[in-house]
């Protein structure tokens, strides 16, 4: 499970601030692990989303609209991660000319400049406010494109509740993320991830599991072993994503992944994550732009104020 630095945690144990309906409601899809169930749930929960909030129109620009979507839903379908085969390179070079200057959050929540990451420390995130300032952030995760494979992979109009930038360097400190482990924030999920950076195999490139977004999730959070993962699913089911600066893919995060720390090169990627509801985990606080694309206020909720 990843941990934003620039979200407050809630609380999901009793004390101050403890909230019995968000814990409840976290707890039991992270609790409901039967297969057959969980998507009788999911159907239940996308079914009543999809009467109140239908798709209506267009959302956001034509960022990749030569895809074919049909093909996406299948690999996605079948393996779990699927790479969006054209490369984005205006909107990185004028994303990374932004972000040059702003300062790091740290998971102490301390605040530096990149050029002064204390020495061991493998990530940090830009503040909430950098990111949803950054051109083209809020109309590349509102894409056309997206919002409708996000629609027909959920079942009903997602809502965004992961949105993020964040540099992982090449350094000692150990995060979760960087052992083969799930993502268990909702009953379902569809996160997109873009490459602001080149990433070789000395940058931490992510790793997939193909086809373990069908297998049962455990009930409790655990890192898979590499060998334990080759030995179930094949050698060759891991997926190792290279590429350019641009190069974005879509995944759903129940599948077993991977972000090793870079050994070389620091990484910087982009991250929107697709789910039906919040994650509940989560005390998000919406934040007024001044200067912002016109985004779906239900989609956006979470994050834009409207």
């Amino acid at each position: 499970m990843d941990r934003l630095a620039h979200l407050e945690h809630a609380r999901l144990r009793p004390g101050r601030g403890f909230n019995p309906l968000r814990a409840a409601l976290y707890y039991a899809q992270r609790g409901i692990v039967q297969p057959t169930i969980r998507s009788a749930i999911t159907a239940g929960v996308a079914t009543a989303i999809k009467w109140r909030h239908p798709l209506n129109g267009g959302h956001g620009d034509s960022t990749w609209h030569a895809v074919e979507r049909s093909a996406i839903l299948r690999t996605l379908d079948t393996e779990g991660i699927a790479v969006l085969p054209e490369r984005l390179s205006v909107q990185i070079a004028e994303m990374n000319r932004f972000l040059s200057d702003k300062p790091l959050v740290l998971r102490s929540g301390e605040r530096v400049d990149r050029q002064r990451v204390p020495s061991g420390c493998t990530m940090a995130d830009y503040q909430l406010e950098t990111v949803l300032s950054c051109p083209h952030v809020l109309a590349l995760a509102n894409s056309d494109f997206l919002i409708r494979t996000a629609t027909q992979y959920l079942g009903c109009l997602p809502t965004i509740s992961t949105l993020r930038v964040w540099w992982t360097f090449p350094g000692s400190e150990r995060q979760e993320v960087h052992n083969f482990h799930r993502d268990r924030d909702d009953w379902r999920g569809l996160t997109l991830f873009v490459y602001l950076t080149d990433v070789d195999e000395d940058s931490g490139p992510h790793h997939f599991v193909r086809g373990s977004h069908r297998t049962r999730p455990e009930r409790f959070w655990r890192a898979h072993e590499i060998e334990s993962l080759e030995k179930a699913f094949g050698r060759d089911a891991i997926r190792v994503v290279t590429g350019e600066a641009g190069t974005a893919f879509l995944e759903d995060s129940i599948g077993i992944h991977a972000g090793p720390a870079p050994i070389a090169h620091p990484r910087l990627i982009f991250q929107v994550g697709y789910t039906l509801l919040p994650r509940f985990s989560l005390l998000y606080k919406p934040v007024e732009i001044d200067s912002r694309p016109a985004v779906d206020p239900y989609i956006n909720r979470l994050y834009v104020r409207q």
